[in-house]
């Protein structure tokens, strides 16, 4: 019964009359391409991609907080020398879960 009304209030609050008071839902997608520092190895950067969801929920007319959740990988070639003089290539794969937390604050509607 309660899993019920939590899913009703959701609903109600999602479908207000008032767009400036409804959550805003977004899929992102995003790309990596740094390229580390090292001393004794080489580094190539690499294209690494991520994708996820933001959901933003209004607190005021012109304050609102936004969560989510982003997959995101970064990817690098590395090269490395050993004592004899042998190079190994190898490639490198991050993979990440990034929770972004962030508070919105508008000054004016200008467009």
């Amino acid at each position: 019964m309660k899993k019920n009304a939590v899913l009703l209030a959701c609903a109600a609050l999602l479908v207000q009359a008032s767009p400036s008071w409804a959550f805003k839902f977004a899929l992102v997608g995003a790309g990596s391409f740094s390229d580390p520092e090292h001393t004794r190895n080489e580094y190539e950067a690499k294209l690494g991609l991520g994708a996820g969801a933001l959901l933003e929920a209004p607190l005021t007319s012109s304050l609102g907080v936004e969560f989510g959740a982003l997959f995101l990988q970064r990817r690098y070639g590395l090269t490395t020398t050993d004592s004899r003089g042998r190079q190994r290539s190898s490639e490198i794969l991050q993979k990440g879960i990034e929770l972004p937390v962030t508070m919105n604050f508008w000054m004016g509607n200008i467009f």
